[in-house]
């Protein structure tokens, strides 16, 4: 409740901006070398790092209004005008374009991705049972200006997010979410990106004895980074000695982190340029995630929750209820699907508004 009044306190406008993006026809050469929906969407709202939302805070409420353009709008749409359903799928696509791998452009050169996988999504390891899942994290290369003024766009976004529900499709590692709230990053934050770090820093651990020391690898003064360079975080990056492995683990941590710093702290400044700083005090990492990306898991009990029957369907029709089997025999990916093409998102916020219509 107390969130909920810090956001309605610095409230946006009842109107939002509206504007047109352009649809070119899937798989057509013009998709490949035009401007993805997020670049579109950067370069054409206008108050691009302040969109606060409009006057319904907390209710899935549309922080832009969108009119489809081109033969890819005609083709897959018949209504190019927006009541609520492009917005979401504009969002969408939004998150589709930032987790999009590298792009080779026509004369040659190959544009820096935003986000990149993390080593643990690439290679498999991980923690927690997250092996499998695809988290994605800011890419130390993109550290140009115009990368950074994109980050604050997007750390803009996450914070419009926060106070709407309007949310923002894209699994992070924690340590975004710790920087966002001002938190100390440890061993843990390492281990959700990179495990082989992960595991290498806790060779410097206090409680490990100088026969247990002996008995392993050699350690190095130097780090991992996600890239998979090797930086010396010391001198020519020599061997640690016993004594020194506490300095060692927290110089590769400081090093580790700093990989990311210019990144995160655009993520921040767009983020705090939308959502009140005092309001996040009150919230967990945990909190703060589901606020800004949803519920990960789609469960088909959240589903029935939300579902409105039409037309003289009814929740106890038989064949509403072989409708609900089939969407229990879903994978969790497959259910992700299902509602991103019935319902413009692949996620449900906390305590979703907009029905399920089944008509």
């Amino acid at each position: 409740l107390l969130v909920d009044s810090g956001l309605r306190l610095t409230s946006g406008p009842d109107s939002v901006p509206e504007v047109r993006v352009y649809m070119p026809m899937p798989g057509s050469k013009e998709e490949e070398e035009g401007d993805s929906v997020f670049e579109q969407l950067f370069k054409k709202l206008p108050n691009k790092y302040q969109l606060l939302g409009s006057r319904r805070e907390g209710s899935e409420a549309q922080l832009w209004k969108v009119r489809m353009d081109g033969p890819g709008a005609t083709l897959l749409h018949t209504d190019t005008t927006d009541a609520g359903g492009w917005f979401r799928s504009s969002v969408r696509s939004l998150c589709t374009d930032i987790q999009a791998s590298a792009k080779r452009n026509a004369d040659g050169t190959i544009t820096v991705p935003l986000f990149i996988k993390t080593p643990n999504s690439l290679f498999g390891a991980g923690i927690g049972g997250d092996a499998g899942m695809e988290k994605w994290l800011p890419n130390p290369l993109a550290n140009t200006q115009d990368h950074l003024d994109r980050f604050r766009f997007i750390g803009g976004l996450m914070g419009s997010a926060a106070r709407t529900s309007s949310f923002f499709e894209i699994d992070m590692p924690s340590l975004i979410w710790k920087h966002i709230l001002g938190e100390k990053i440890g061993p843990h934050e390492v281990a959700d990106i990179d495990a082989r770090v992960a595991q290498q820093l806790e060779a410097g651990s206090p409680a490990l004895s100088e026969a247990e020391w002996d008995a392993q690898e050699t350690v190095y003064w130097s780090v991992r980074l996600v890239n998979g360079r090797v930086l010396a975080v010391r001198g020519d990056g020599s061997a640690v000695q016993y004594a020194e492995r506490t300095s060692w683990a927290a110089a590769c941590l400081e090093t580790w982190e700093k990989q990311f710093c210019e990144q995160l702290q655009a993520i921040r400044d767009g983020f705090y340029g939308v959502f009140p700083e005092l309001s996040t005090r009150l919230l967990t990492w945990r909190e703060l995630e589901r606020r800004v990306s949803g519920q990960p898991d789609v469960s088909v009990e959240a589903l029935k929750k939300i579902a409105r029957y039409e037309s003289g369907y009814r929740a106890d029709d038989p064949y509403i209820a072989q409708f609900w089997t089939a969407i229990e025999s879903m994978t969790g990916l497959e259910r992700k699907m299902f509602l991103g093409f019935c319902w413009g998102r692949g996620r449900l916020p906390p305590h979703p508004t907009q029905p399920l219509t089944i008509d």
